[in-house]
């Protein structure tokens, strides 16, 4: 399908609101994932491990179901060696295009629009429909004590 100008305006609309909301995502998850770290450290905290989990839904106009879910694993996020740390960097761009003769070429992708059109094999007219997103940041504590 030919991408019209009229939806490269909207898909280039909504990777930059997606960006923005990855940031602000992030960055609560960070302290989140600080805390629960230092919790961690804590000998007299019956902490003894913990997954934290950011749920993405993605719906269109209208429907009550979402066109796409994507969960991300987020434990160690603010640690600088954490694993998927990588796909929310600003610099790192998920563009599957930039070397492909395509319209999008050019553009910078971030992780969640990149997710949408490679992962979850959104078409590109269904990503434009996209209206609404909810965003679950889930922490599941895990306790133990040696007694």
């Amino acid at each position: 399908m030919k991408l019209t100008q009229e939806r490269l305006k909207k898909l280039k609309k909504l990777n930059k609101k997606l960006f923005y909301i990855e940031e602000k995502i992030i960055t609560e998850a960070k302290k989140i994932d600080q805390n629960l770290q230092n919790r961690l450290e804590n000998k007299n905290d019956l902490l003894n491990d913990y997954e934290l989990e950011a749920i993405f839904e993605f719906y269109m106009k209208g429907c009550d179901t979402p066109i796409a879910t994507i969960n991300e694993n987020l434990k160690a996020i603010s640690q600088t060696q954490a694993k998927y740390n990588d796909r929310f960097l600003k610099r790192v761009n998920h563009n599957e295009f930039l070397f492909k003769d395509h319209p999008m070429q050019n553009d910078y992708h971030c992780w969640l629009f990149h997710s949408l059109y490679d992962h979850e094999h959104l078409s590109w007219k269904n990503i434009t429909k996209i209206k609404d997103i909810d965003i679950d940041l889930k922490v599941y504590h895990q306790y133990s004590k040696i007694i």
